[in-house]
C-alpha cells in the first residue's frame, strides 16, 4: 500500500544522523514560534482626523492625532493653522491634508506635523479639494468646483492629469482598493510524495489548488530505504530527497527531482 509522505518544502539537511537533527529543527521552530507571538511593534496605530474649525474661510483649522485602538488623544492640535481641513492621505512619513477654503493640498511631517510644504499642491480657490488617495505615487484629488478627480505626482505635485475623472457631481471621497485589470496569479503545482513501503516504489503527485493534475513514478529503491527529507542539497535550484536505510541508519541523496519545469 501506498502511504503519503509529505508535501516537498525547502528544507536543508547536511548531516547524515536525520534523528537528532529533527528534534533540533523542531526545537527551532518552537523558538521562531514564541518569538512570532510577541509584540512587534510596541508603538500603537494613528489615526488622524480632521477638524475644520469655525466656518469655511478661517484659519483655525487643525488635524488631531489620536491612539487608534483606545481613542484617547496623543495630540489634538497636531497640526494648526488651516483653512478648512477636509481629507487626508498618508504616504510613508509624509501626511498630505487637502485644505477646502483655499483650494490647496498640504504636505506635512507624519511624525512631527511640521510643514514640508504646505501648498504642495495647489489648485485655487474655486477648486476646494475634497478627497484625497494613493496608488504608489499617484496623488489623486477630488475637487467639489469643477467636478473631477486629477491625478498628481505624489513626490513632486506635478500633475499628472488634473482631469483624470470629469464631470462628476461634489465629489467629497476616494478610496483605492484591489489591482484593476491584473490576471490572477498562475497557480503553483504542489508536489506530494507517496512511498510504497511493501515494494520500494516511489511516486510524485502534483496538485493545483489542492485538484490532481499530473504525477510521475522516481526509481524504485530497496524496501528498507525509506524517504526521510527533503532539500536543495546540489545547489541547483531543484528539490532533492534523502532516503534513510533503516537497516543501518545510513542516509543518501537522490539529487535533482526536479519540480520546477513540471
Amino acid at each position: 500500500m501506498f502511504a503519503a509522505f509529505a508535501a516537498l518544502t525547502t528544507e536543508t539537511i547536511v548531516t547524515s544522523n536525520w534523528r537528532p537533527l529533527r528534534r533540533a529543527l523542531c526545537t527551532l521552530l518552537l523558538g521562531i514560534t514564541a518569538l512570532w507571538t510577541m509584540p512587534r511593534n510596541a508603538n500603537a496605530q494613528l489615526l488622524y482626523v480632521c477638524q475644520a474649525g469655525n466656518g469655511p474661510i478661517t484659519s483655525n483649522g487643525s488635524v488631531g492625532e489620536y491612539n487608534a485602538a483606545t481613542g484617547a488623544a496623543i495630540n489634538a492640535n497636531f497640526i494648526t493653522g488651516l483653512n478648512y481641513p477636509w481629507a487626508l492621505a498618508l504616504s510613508g512619513n509624509t501626511l498630505f491634508v487637502s485644505k477646502y477654503a483655499i483650494g490647496t493640498v498640504g504636505a506635512y511631517n507624519a511624525t512631527t506635523g511640521a510643514p514640508i510644504d504646505p501648498n504642495f499642491i495647489t489648485l485655487g480657490p474655486s477648486n476646494n479639494p475634497s478627497g484625497l488617495a494613493l496608488s504608489g505615487n499617484t496623488l489623486f484629488v477630488a475637487t467639489i468646483g469643477p467636478g473631477t478627480v486629477g491625478a498628481y505626482n505624489a513626490t513632486t505635485g506635478a500633475p499628472i492629469n488634473p482631469s483624470f475623472i470629469p464631470g462628476l457631481n461634489h465629489p467629497t471621497g476616494l478610496v483605492v482598493a484591489g489591482t484593476v485589470g491584473s490576471p490572477p496569479p498562475t497557480p503553483t503545482p504542489t508536489p506530494l510524495v507517496w512511498e510504497n513501503t511493501t515494494t520500494g516504489q516511489c511516486a510524485i503527485w502534483l496538485l493545483k489548488n489542492g485538484v490532481f493534475s499530473g504525477s510521475f513514478y522516481l526509481p524504485t529503491v530497496p524496501v528498507t530505504w525509506r524517504i526521510a527529507g527533503v532539500g536543495d542539497f546540489n545547489g541547483d535550484g531543484n528539490s532533492d530527497l534523502v532516503w534513510e536505510d533503516t537497516s543501518t541508519a545510513v542516509n543518501r541523496a537522490r539529487a535533482s527531482v526536479s519540480l520546477r519545469d513540471t
